[in-house]
């Protein structure tokens, strides 16, 4: 990113089934929001290919990745961000 001087890298570190939890709904002026709640993924099974996540596996996923990308952002004037909803909540 650095190379091509891509300043931001904006991530997103979901657990499979989390953005089941998304919907859109409408808003103010005929805009579109997006809506989370919980309760809509909650109950659902893993999916088959990838097995359930427990909280503490998504926090050892996310330090491994970034453990290996950050060092390298450090090195150029490239800045990683996450999304503020990643991880989901608890």
């Amino acid at each position: 990113m650095g190379k091509l001087g891509i300043p931001v890298l904006e991530w997103n570190f979901y657990n499979h089934r989390a953005t089941d939890g998304y919907q859109q709904v409408p808003g103010r002026g005929g805009a579109g929001y997006t809506e989370f709640k919980s309760d809509r993924m909650k109950d659902l099974p893993p999916l088959p290919a990838e097995g359930a996540h427990t909280y503490e596996d998504t926090w050892k996923n996310m330090t491994y990745f970034l453990k290996e990308v950050v060092p390298v952002a450090k090195k150029t004037t490239s800045r990683c961000r996450v999304h503020p909803n990643d991880p989901p909540a608890r």
